[in-house]
């Protein structure tokens, strides 16, 4: 069996985090005498999943962004290790990490029939039902 820790993954996720934080708040420079309320629309549809890092006021006029450091702290801090294990030795991580992903997609796009019948567990043929 082959295992890899992903380290250089982590380091490079924290690393497009953090550059999307600071990106994030350089946008926002070119909307800051919009109105707060045209601003943080514009926000939430450009940048959904970080609106809940940082903090939006109006101050004299102007839309100034704070940055919610406890929380991004908190989510770079949940950030682990992808540990990828595979039983084909030599097999690339990168690919071990694609296949995996298929898999998931696959399992997503073809559910388990026992969860659309409702059941746990598989309904018996007719011929094999004695009741």
């Amino acid at each position: 069996m082959h295992i890899d820790v992903n380290d250089a993954g982590q380091t490079a996720r924290k690393e497009r985090f953090e550059q999307q934080i600071i990106n994030v708040e350089q946008r926002a420079k070119r909307y800051e005498n919009k109105t707060l309320a045209d601003f943080m629309k514009r926000f939430r549809e450009e940048y959904p999943q970080m609106v809940p890092y940082f903090e939006v006021i109006e101050r004299r006029g102007r839309i100034v962004l704070r940055w919610r450091v406890r929380k991004i702290q908190s989510h770079i801090e949940r950030m682990g290790v992808m540990l990828t294990a595979s039983s084909v030795l030599g097999l690339p991580p990168d690919e071990v990490l694609t296949l995996y992903r298929q898999k998931d997609r696959s399992e997503k796009t073809f559910p388990n029939p026992k969860t659309r019948a409702g059941r746990s567990t598989p309904s018996r043929p007719s011929s094999l039902d004695h009741s």
